[in-house]
């Protein structure tokens, strides 16, 4: 006996242990109840893991840890389960307060937090103490109401939260008086004055027949219209066809008329008056009813003049949104500021309403304003809806590999737009760059006219994010931020647009605001633009080291040339690459104005006496938005008054020349093939280089579109002029130009003599002009070949398609620049007739934009000498039909020209044609002037490099004698 009793108690226990699982919650925390003591300022989280508020330093909670491994602690706001983190809490003594008593409070009502709604421990003293704060537009439940003041148990502890710290609060329905109800309108949401409204009272006034009748028929068919019944003969007659209202004297029904059956649909109540739309037949009056017409019988009524009805519609129409009775409802009057029923709907009638009204919703039945309770009704998604109104706390979904997964949240209350309806229970709303999803069951139709903030006309940056925390997305509502949705720590998410703190983002086709504070910016391989958070350091590698050589300072923007690696951005530097860590910069949509692409390093250098600021232009101020430290070498751009030009990481940027010493050195090669893009390089670089001495000035345009440039060396007043590669084969008078202008340069500022000359003085007395390529599309056709043209098959067919370009002396369109100037043109012998290769003297002179240049540019100077330099045959043309009082002046130069670099001066008998730049100066301007044509005899055919040492020690002085005998002349 006493084995089967001790076989009894074990399975018994067993049956305990069993169901102890399946205890609720409440239940089973009581069995595992701590009190914790908070560490520092933590933040509270929902079960759903939304921040909820935040609990000081020092407060203690009764608290329950489910398992072990737990990393949270949960705890209470009265029946409200929350959780915090338990390495934010210390394991502490029981609460001094009985939990027993407080375990007797229940919830008698909620209120929702303001931005300052704050957590007391105490009240009515002056050491009043908050030891927490709630999140704002949150709902929360208190449990006493008191003057001035809420009650709430939160974690074991009674605590205390200030009325006038709280947006609205309500008291749950069975403790709230009987009282008139009105609009929930925005401006009660925030906290202000209500405007007046109808006073719809809330308490019924009377039983409404309809829900009592015993055969409460829905749907039920009866006899159409022709059935045979007994009607009051007096009655019935009694209307005419210009009767407009009827009142009723007996209960009857409203009827629609449903595949040829009358079925019953609702009620009309005794005493009460209504409009018809016209007599039909003999028996009914043809009433509106929703969006459609319906039937009463006039048996059940009398004529009536309308004289007591108050709520005749005015306007008004329904709605595209529509409702189904859940049961028999009342619609009520409200004109005389009480609750009248005067009609009924029957149950799963589908009714169209006109607007939302609070709790209610206004409808027109028989013409007349009615309300019904929103309760009584579910309202029914139609295609035509285009928003939804969330009337429960609701998560949005996307699908992930055949799966919905929660990326969000919707906030009560607030309304959006809808791409669509999804099936029977869902909604497709925009989310990101594609779509979510959103359950029907809590939400309802809406009109859309509360949302502000709807946007459709967009398109996302590339740049998206990840929360840290589940985060809200803030509507800036009457410059308030009220969050209307949350975005979890699993999406990832576009932004819109930069917004200084913020980031603008699109949530639901409404614009809204994130904290960048609260998320991790994702770089993809696609972004450029990029934002340094603080000052972040720009490395290069040396040595296979990364060595720190300047910063880029916080808050401004900088473009990256890729990604490197999952750690680094590489950045434009100098003439390489630089690289910033990725951990301190965040991605950024702030457009960069003035971009360093298409600008070009010169080949002149400066070193940075100190750590040097680099600022931006773009708004038309400078803006310091790098820095490149001390003792770093940097290429030079191109010389901007009191500052030089540079190129820094995507932007043009400029650095003052005070912080910085320019670097000198040999810039031209001379001993190449020397290309226009090579010269221009060049050139620029000589200015860089030597801004108080070098001026760049474009005279022109070729054919193609080159430049041509002209390039000042010295700062005299009287003016020499030097010209090269009229002709295309000729390139290697470029060459000397060019050396001429950086050997010259050096020696001013090294004041060196050259060939007995003081550099230095003469180009303080003199300034000698260069435009050292006139023909730059004809050099480059010679270089590079027919391909470099814009038009290649043009300079193929009048090159007899030969692809050699070798022997070419014109411009790109086949006209001999040096026959083209107004010098005896229409005798220029042995003219082709047609454009070539070479000799054709064009239709007119001065036809071609390069000569028209070098023409106009003259015209604007005074110029003293010209010298135009050509190849070959070591030869000087120096005669042109000068008149008699310049031709010993000439003749006398003439020889110092021929002395100083050997060659042999032409006859002026053997001078055979005109149209040459030297033809024209010597005629126009009457000044000497010079055709040299430098190198031995080598053909049809450009100079070879290996001649350019010897054309060089030939000619090297001889801009310095032509500068010095003008300066000497002028005296």
């Amino acid at each position: 006996m006493k084995q089967q009793k001790l076989i009894i108690i074990t399975i018994i226990c067993s049956l305990i242990c069993s169901i102890i699982p399946f205890f609720d919650r409440a239940q089973a925390i009581e069995l595992t109840k701590s009190y914790f003591e908070v560490k520092e300022d933590s933040e509270f989280f929902s079960i759903e893991g939304e921040k909820a508020g935040v609990i000081n330093k020092g407060f203690i909670i009764e608290g329950i840890k489910e398992e072990q491994d737990d990393q949270n602690v949960g705890f209470y706001i009265n029946e409200t389960f929350y959780l915090m983190d338990e390495s934010l809490l210390e394991a502490t003594q029981e609460l001094e307060q009985a939990s027993d008593e407080l375990a007797e409070l229940v919830p008698v009502g909620e209120f929702i937090s303001s931005d300052s709604t704050y957590i007391y421990s105490e009240l009515g003293n002056e050491q009043s103490s908050v030891i927490g704060t709630l999140v704002p537009n949150q709902t929360y439940t208190y449990t006493k109401d008191n003057t001035g003041y809420f009650e709430l148990k939160l974690g074991g502890v009674i605590v205390f939260v200030k009325k006038d710290e709280v947006q609205t609060y309500t008291i749950n329905q069975e403790e709230e008086p009987a009282s008139s109800i009105t609009e929930n309108t925005e401006n009660e949401a925030n906290g202000s004055s209500t405007p007046e409204q109808p006073n719809i009272v809330e308490e019924e006034k009377q039983a409404i027949e309809v829900l009592e009748e015993t055969d409460r028929v829905n749907e039920e068919e009866v006899d159409a219209m022709t059935v045979n019944e007994s009607t009051d003969a007096t009655v019935l007659s009694a209307f005419s066809k210009n009767d407009r209202y009827f009142e009723v004297i007996n209960t009857t029904p409203i009827y629609l008329k449903k595949n040829n059956k009358l079925v019953r649909v609702g009620r009309l109540t005794i005493g009460e008056e209504y409009p018809r739309i016209r007599d039909y037949g003999e028996n009914w009056h043809e009433v509106k009813f929703s969006n459609t017409v319906a039937y009463v019988k006039k048996e059940d009524t009398k004529p009536s003049n309308g004289a007591d009805i108050k709520n005749l519609i005015n306007g008004e129409k329904s709605s595209t949104r529509n409702v189904i009775a859940k049961q028999n409802i009342a619609v009520y009057d409200n004109s005389s500021g009480e609750l009248v029923p005067y009609a009924s709907i029957y149950e799963n009638v589908n009714y169209h309403i006109i607007s939302d009204y609070g709790s209610w919703y206004k409808i027109s039945i028989l013409d007349r304003v009615g309300f019904i309770r929103k309760s009584d009704v579910t309202e029914s998604f139609s295609s035509a809806i285009k928003y939804f109104k969330v009337t429960d706390a609701t998560a949005m979904y996307i699908k992930q590999n055949d799966k919905l997964v929660r990326v969000g949240r919707l906030s009560v209350g607030e309304v959006y737009p809808r791409v669509r309806d999804y099936g029977a229970n869902w909604h497709e709303i925009k989310f990101g760059n594609s779509v979510a999803y959103v359950e029907k069951r809590y939400t309802e139709p809406s009109d859309g006219n509360q949302v502000k903030n709807q946007i459709t006309n967009y398109k996302n940056s590339s740049i998206t994010f990840r929360p840290k925390e589940n985060i809200a997305v803030y509507e800036n509502r009457n410059g308030k931020l009220i969050p209307f949705a949350g975005i979890y720590t699993n999406a990832s998410y576009p932004v819109l647009s930069d917004y200084g703190s913020w980031f603008k983002v699109v949530v639901a086709n409404r614009l809204g605001y994130v904290r960048k504070k609260d998320i991790d910016v994702e770089f993809s391989s696609n972004m450029k633009l990029l934002q340094a958070t603080v000052n972040t350091a720009i490395y290069i590698k040396k040595g296979g080291n990364l060595i720190s050589v300047g910063f880029v300072k916080e808050g401004h923007v900088v473009e990256r040339i890729r990604e490197y690696g999952a750690n680094w951005h590489e950045i434009e530097y100098g003439n390489g690459v630089a690289y910033i860590r990725k951990q301190f910069t965040s991605p950024s949509t702030i457009k960069i104005v003035n971009k360093s692409a298409g600008e070009v390093n010169t080949k002149t250098s400066f070193k940075t006496k100190i750590n040097s600021a680099v600022y931006h232009n773009d708004s038309g101020k400078l803006v310091p938005f790098a820095s490149i430290n001390a003792n770093e070498t940097y290429p030079i751009v191109s010389d901007y008054g009191t500052w030089y030009k540079i190129k820094i990481s995507g932007r043009v940027g400029y650095i003052s020349k005070e912080h910085v010493t320019v670097l000198r050195n040999d810039l031209v090669n001379p001993v190449q093939t020397y290309s226009y893009k090579e010269m221009e390089q060049d050139i620029f670089s000589l200015n860089a280089m030597y801004p108080s001495i070098v001026d760049i000035k474009t005279i022109g345009k070729s054919v193609d579109g080159r430049n041509i440039y002209a390039l000042k060396l010295g700062t005299g007043k009287t003016e020499v002029l030097f010209n090269g590669s009229h002709h295309a084969r000729e390139h290697m008078t470029t060459n000397l130009l060019m050396e001429m202008i950086d050997e010259y340069a050096q020696g001013y500022v090294g004041s060196k003599a050259i060939d007995g000359y003081n550099v230095k003085q003469i180009l303080t007395n003199t300034s000698i002009w260069f435009v050292p390529m006139v023909n730059p599309d004809g050099v480059t056709l010679v270089q590079e070949g027919y391909k470099s043209a814009k038009n290649p098959s043009y300079v193929l067919k009048i090159n007899n398609n030969n692809k050699d370009f070798s022997a070419w002396k014109a411009n790109i369109r086949g006209v001999d620049l040096n026959r083209q100037y107004p010098a005896d043109w229409n005798n220029i012998c042995c003219n082709p007739g047609k454009p070539g290769p070479q000799n054709y003297k064009g239709e007119k002179p001065l036809s071609e934009p390069e000569v028209r240049a070098m023409y106009n540019f003259t015209l604007d100077h005074s110029f003293k000498t010209a010298v135009s330099y050509h190849s070959s045959g070591e030869i000087i043309y120096w005669h042109f039909h000068q008149k008699s009082s310049d031709y010993s002046r000439d003749y006398k130069l003439a020889e110092k020209l021929s002395d100083k670099t050997g060659y042999n001066l032409v006859a002026p008998k053997s001078n055979p044609s005109g149209g040459g730049f030297t033809d024209w100066f010597l005629i126009n301007q009457r000044q000497p002037g010079f055709t040299p044509e430098i190198s031995p005899y080598v053909g049809t055919r450009p100079v070879p490099l290996k001649n350019f040492e010897s054309i060089w020690k030939e000619n090297h002085s001889v801009g310095l004698l032509m500068a010095d005998e003008a300066y000497k002349r002028t005296k």
